[in-house]
This record gives structure tokens, sequence and C-alpha cells, in this order.
């Protein structure tokens, strides 16, 4: 018996006849696969699939050889994989650089493209599990989590108070009881209706047969270095809030809600605010109270949507770490942190920047609810409240979360089936999504019981800015349809890394994703494909499962961006992109983490020391880029090369801030704003919240004549005009007309002295209305200098 074990326990040291069959056709299909590349493809694409294929025929060869009879260099092909990854970097980063010359060499920034992903994936073959980025899961069963009970006093009470704004809103019922109710009463009715039904949906534990497992906090640094990059985070998005950009980005459609809320104490929190930008009341209230509490000006305007920025990178990193650990959250953090699109939209009073931070925070708790079992119930529930959060914003995360959601968990559903089925845990996961509807709907339904009531569409912003019928009836066949998909899918990936946006939102030269940046985001998006499709070549445990699940999510994330596009009349808008921002940024992260990991996986200190370099760098270069080349270029845009702009008009507002009561203002020029714009933004401006004390009135220079001036100017009170300085006949007509009047003034804000008006200041006449003897002596009007 001694003999024969020892016999059994001798390693083969010969291949059977049909291994080495398989090993020599392995080797064969590499060979003639490698010469048919270097003749049909040109040298980049061979170089590409030249790596992918050496790199599955020798995990074909690995995989055929048992492995008592694997030498080691067989089962460890770290050289490989390093040559692979540094082979696909270069081919992805001369992409990027070709990419640069846009809509002309996009077919061959394709090739690239295509020729660094081939490689990528070859090398991710042979690349070892403990390098890539997993997150510790729940070791518990999926059955854990012991019966759960609503909060019957917190929930019935919430829907209660979610049901009477949405009557105070609708009207569909008519009750005279629910009139006239103050909007800020309706926002605390509907704030604590949201908080008291995501409590109550919670519920409470009624068994403890099996505990909940105790919570795993973040280490002590990854806490103090998530505060250092929220406290930057805030920095950056409030330093020269104000001043770096000092006109409207189409802002006017939030300054004229926060006029109508003044005017109107009981104004409906849930109704739209205008037939365009077809918003709730919700954002411009914020706004509201935000400038009381700054100042009636543009920062104010802007500080909740620097706040929103903050929380989405709060809410990035919680996501991240559920997902992929600690690691990838704190870089994920950083690069959204930094992201100059983000930084924008983080720095201008559109309720865009708002969307991504809900839908965030309901993916995050969805997969904490995977991930850890025993927190199930509350964390379905609160996944649904953040779901109907979503639904008070921008329309874009109105759409796109609830269905991201759903096909998500739909997707892990599948994923986790048989684990769950087997451990008997499926009627706990299907009362959990009920307890996901449930919060979906009863916090989201209140805006669309409000547009039901008031008979406004429930769509109105993609009706508006949506396919053109004209469009809709050219998509009759299938080709059509392909064509128009293709089209718009291409416009989807040009403006993230090749073209820049055709509005003037973000703006600039560049496109979404930073080009130095870029080869990092392409990685990510193909290490996020093969992990998704694969799980890892060498996957086991939950760790791998819920990094798989991660990977998923950000491909749908980014897919179900881009599809929605195609249903709008303009496919290279960045605004119908902030609800991915934080995809963007997360794939990249996982991208950057894949190099250095491969690169320098074997040492732990230089691996680290080396994400820190990187992504530190891509946040300095970010931020010099944003402040620096970014703001100049976006100030021109906007003031100098706008369409239906010609002067700086907002420069003239500011310096008519300080004018005293009465005044009657005239703007002698083409301006992008209508009449009753200027006029709130002016008083928005003034903090003239009982009534308007100055009046602005726009002209243009051919109708600026003496006539004009009988019928209009009352000089009784003081009277500005604001007149382009080379209109020499609107000047001497002035001079002529008013001999006491006084002027020209200049701008003292630089950035608009190439646009601005000239401000002549004519005071009172009369002794009915004071006026400055400053000015009379030759003084400088209110905010200018003279001449």
């Amino acid at each position: 018996m001694a003999g024969m074990d020892t016999r059994n326990q001798t390693k083969k040291t010969n291949l059977g006849t049909k291994q080495a069959i398989i090993i020599g056709a392995i080797a064969l299909w590499v060979v003639v696969g490698l010469a048919l590349m270097v003749w049909l493809f040109t040298p980049h694409i061979a170089l590409g699939a030249g790596v992918w294929l050496v790199g599955a025929g020798l995990l074909g060869v690995r995989l055929t050889v048992p492995a008592r009879m694997r030498p080691d260099w067989l089962n460890d092909l770290h050289i490989f994989a390093v040559v692979g990854v540094i082979i696909a970097l270069g081919l992805l980063t001369n992409s990027v650089i070709i990419y640069t010359g846009g809509l002309e060499t996009a077919e061959l920034g394709a090739e690239w493209l295509f020729a660094g992903g081939l490689a990528l994936i070859g090398a991710l073959l042979h690349v070892s599990d403990s390098w890539l980025a997993t997150r510790e899961t729940d070791s518990a069963s999926y059955a854990m989590g012991g019966r759960v009970r609503f909060r019957w006093l917190a929930l019935v009470p919430g829907i209660i108070l979610l049901w009477m704004v949405a009557e105070i809103n609708g009207r569909v019922l008519e009750i005279d009881a629910l009139t006239d109710i103050a909007t800020h009463l309706q926002f605390v009715m509907w704030v604590g209706g949201v908080t008291l039904v995501g409590f109550g949906l919670a519920g409470r534990r009624i068994s403890d047969k099996q505990a909940a497992t105790p919570r795993r906090w973040p280490p002590r640094g990854e806490f103090i270095l998530l505060g250092v990059i929220l406290l930057a985070a805030f920095i950056l998005r409030v330093y020269q809030l104000e001043q770096a950009q000092r006109f409207l980005v189409d802002e006017i459609h939030f300054v004229n809600p926060v006029i109508y809320l003044w005017l109107n104490g009981d104004i409906g929190l849930f109704q739209p605010f205008s037939s365009i930008a077809a918003f709730p009341y919700t954002y411009p209230y914020l706004q509201m109270h935000t400038a009381e509490l700054i100042g009636h000006n543009l920062a104010g305007l802007r500080l909740p949507s620097s706040l929103f920025g903050v929380l989405n990178v709060w809410a990035l990193y919680l996501l991240a770490r559920a997902l992929f650990g600690g690691r990838v959250a704190l870089m994920a953090a950083v690069l959204l942190a930094v992201m100059p699109v983000h930084l924008q939209y983080s720095r201008i009073g559109l309720n865009n920047i708002a969307d991504p931070f809900f839908g965030t925070m309901a993916l995050y708790f969805l997969a904490v609810a995977w991930r850890e079992p025993a927190r199930r119930v509350a964390c379905f529930a609160w996944a649904g409240v953040m779901v109907g959060l979503t639904q008070y914003w921008y329309e874009g995360g109105r759409f796109l979360f609830p269905a991201l959601a759903v096909a998500w968990m739909a997707l892990i559903g599948v994923m986790a089936f048989p684990s769950v089925w087997r451990q008997n845990a499926a009627p706990r996961y299907l009362r959990a999504l009920v307890v996901f509807a449930l919060g979906a709907v009863l916090v989201g339904a209140p805006i669309y019981y409000t547009l039901n009531g008031i008979e406004r569409p429930l769509a109105q912003r993609l009706e508006t800015a949506g396919l053109r019928d004209d469009t809709v009836n050219e998509l009759d066949g299938w080709q059509a349809m392909l064509d128009h998909t293709a089209n718009r899918l291409n416009q989807s990936f040009l403006i993230h890394v090749s073209l820049p946006e055709e509005a003037l939102y973000y703006g600039g030269d560049e496109p979404l994703i930073p080009r130095v940046a870029l080869p990092f985001f392409m990685a990510g998006v193909f290490y996020a494909l093969w992990l998704a499709l694969t799980g890892g070549v060498k996957s086991g445990g939950r760790g791998r499962a819920m990094a798989q699940a991660g990977a998923l999510l950000l491909l749908m994330w980014i897919a179900a961006t881009w599809a929605g596009n195609m249903l709008m009349a303009q496919g290279r808008i960045s605004a119908r992109y902030v609800v991915e921002f934080p995809a963007l940024a997360l794939v990249t992260a996982l991208g950057i983490d894949l190099f250095v990991a491969v690169v320098v996986g074997h040492w732990p200190r230089v691996r680290r020391w080396a994400l820190v370099g990187v992504v530190g760098a891509l946040a300095v270069w970010q931020v010099n880029f944003f402040f620096g080349e970014y703001m100049e270029r976006f100030n021109v845009q906007s003031r100098e090369e706008q369409v239906n702009r010609e002067l700086d008009v907002e420069d003239a507002i500011y310096r008519s801030v300080d004018f005293e009561a009465f005044t009657r203002v005239f703007v002698v020029g083409h301006v992008a704003f209508l009449q009753g714009d200027l006029n709130n933004l002016l008083r928005f401006f003034r903090g003239d919240r009982d009534r308007q004390t100055v009046f602005i009135t726009s002209t243009t220079a051919p109708i600026f004549d003496e006539i004009y001036i009988n019928q209009n100017v009352q000089t009784i009170t003081p009277n500005a005009f604001f007149i382009a300085p080379d209109n020499a006949l609107a000047t001497e007509l002035l001079t002529t007309v008013f001999p006491e009047i006084i002027g020209p003034f200049y701008t003292t804000h630089e950035a608009a002295q190439s646009r601005q008006y000239a401000l002549y200041y004519l005071p009172a006449l009369t002794d009915d209305v004071a006026f400055d003897e400053t000015l009379s002596e030759g003084g400088s009007a209110p905010g200018d200098v003279a001449e």
C-alpha cells in the first residue's frame, strides 16, 4: 500500500496526447492569427490584437495543462500582464492625441481605441485578483435580517403630510382648508413627510434570532482623508463664485422664480415655474434662502449648486466604497471634486447638479442592501426614498435613476438568485423590493399628483427639447432608426473624448473628460466591461461579486445616459450628461487603479504612493486648467462669441445696483434678455423684495432718437444711460438734449472691460427727487470709474 501511495503522489511529467494536440492547436492559432493581423491590418491594430491573441493563447495553455504539471512561469505571467498594460496605455494615449482633431480624425482615433482595448483585455487575462479592486462583504447568508415591522406611527403621518402638500399644489379635491398655504410651511411639510416615510418604511427589528452584523466603519485615516477631500471640494466650488463668471449661464430661468416667491408667499412648491424650464420651485426655494444668507448676487444664487456639488462627491465616495473598497472610493472622490465640468455645474445656479446626488445615494443604499443582508429592509426603504426625491429637480434624473435602479436590481437578482433561492431568502428580498417600491412611489408621487391636477404635461421639458416632429417623421424604417441611433451614440461619445458641447453651459474647447484623464477613463471602461462579463478570471466570493455588480452598474449608467440623449433634439449638450458625472469619475478611478496595480502590484507601499502621485498630478492639472485656461476661454465665449449678445448687459445691471430709488435705467443696444427678465435680474441684485424701485428699459440704437427720449425720459427722477462706447450718435444726442448729463463712466470689473457699456448719468433736474451732488461735480457713478 505504501508503495502504491508513493506512486500515486509522483507527478506526471508527460502530457497526454489530447492535451498535446490542444496546445499545438492553440500555438498554431496564435501564430496564424498574428500573421493575419500583420498582413491585413495597420500596425497599431495588429499590435493590440497581437497582445490579445497571445494572452488568450497563454490562458488556453494554462487551462489545458494540469496544475501539477505547470512550470512556474505559466502559473505567474506577471511580466506579460505588465507589458500588455503598458502597451494598452500607449495605444489609448495615442488615441486621445488623435481625437483632438475632432470629426476629421474620429475614425482613426476609434481604431487606436479599439487596439488599446484589445491589448488591455489580453493583459487582464493574466492579472492577479489580489491586485484588483474588491470590497469585503458581509459573509453572512442572504437569509439574515430577521423580521422587520413598519413604524406605523411615523409612516402614516408621513403619508398624510406628503398627500397634503400634493393637494395644496395640485388642487385635485379642491379642499378649502388646503388653500393659500405658505410656501415655507409646504417645504417643512414636504421634508417632514419624506423623513417620516423613510423612517417608517425602514421599520424596526422584531426578531433577534438573526441579529444584525456590526457595521464596519472606515479607518480613521480614511475618514480624515475624506474630510480633506470634501473641504477642498467646497473651497473649489465657492472660490470667486461670483466674480469668476460675472454673467448668467442660462440662470435667468432661476432668477425669475425667486422673484415670484418674493411676490407670492403661498406659491405652490411643486408647480412648474416656467413653460420651458418646467421644473418645480424646490430649487429656487433653496436659492432664495441662500441669497438671503450671503447676499442678493450670483454667489447667493449659485451656493445651492456648490453645496450639491460637495454632496455629489460624498455620495460617490459612499457608493464606490460599497462596491470597490476604500482605495478606489477615495480616488473617485478626488477625481469628481476636481473634474472641470463638475466644477462648472457646481458653480452655476442650475438645478442639474441636484440629480446625481439623490440618484447616487439611491444606488448606494441598494449596494449596501445586497452587501449586508442584515440591513436589507432599511436600505431598500431609503433607496426608494432617494429614487422618489430624484423627481423634484431636473428631468434627466427624473427619468434615468428610477429605470437604472430597477434594471440594476434585476441584474443583481439574476446574479444572486441561485444563492438566494438555495438559502430560502427569496421571500425576504421580495418583501424588501415592495418596500423599495413603496418608498419611491410615496415620495415621488406628489410631483405627478400636482402636474395632473393643474393639467400640465408630465414631461414638459422633454416635449420642448426632445426630437422635433419632422425628425421623428423621417425615422420611418429600420435603416433610418439605426442611422439615427449610430449618429447620436457617436455624438455622445465624441462630446466625452473629442468635441466641445454645442451650447454654453460648460463651453470651452475641450470634451467633458479632460484629455489628461482620458486614457485612464478608456482603460476603466474596458476593465469594467471585462469584469462585468467575466467577474475576473479567478473570481470568487461576494467581494468580487460586488465588484462585478459595480462594473455592470457603471456601464449601464453611462449607456442609459447616452441612450436618453437619443431622444433629444441636440445630442451634444453637457446639461443632459450631468447625471452621469459620478460614473465618469468612478470609471476613471478604476482605470488608474488597474494600471498602477498591474505595474507595481507586488510592492504595496510603492503602489500606494504611485496612486497618490497619479491622482494628485491629475487633480493639480485639472484645477489649474479650470481656473486658468478654461475660465479665460469661457469668459471670452460668453461675452464675445455668444449669438444675440453684443455687450455685457449683466455688467450694466451690476453697475445699476447702487443707484438711488426711482432711477430709470436705459440700455441702448441689442440685449439677449426679455424686458421682464432684465427688471427681475436688477430687482434680485438690489434685493427689492417688497417692490421694485429701479427700473430698466432696453432699446436698439436706431430707435434711440430725440422722439424716444421725449416720450420715455422723465427728468424729475435720475436717469442712467448705458451706451456702446463707439456709438457717437447716441452720445452726441444725449449731451445735446441734456447738457447737465455727466460721463462717460466705465466698469471696474476687468473681465467685462472689452465688452462694456459706457454709462452716462443724468441726475434729477428738480428738487422733487434729491440727487447725488458728487456726480454733478464730476465724481464716479456707483461701481464705475471716470474716463
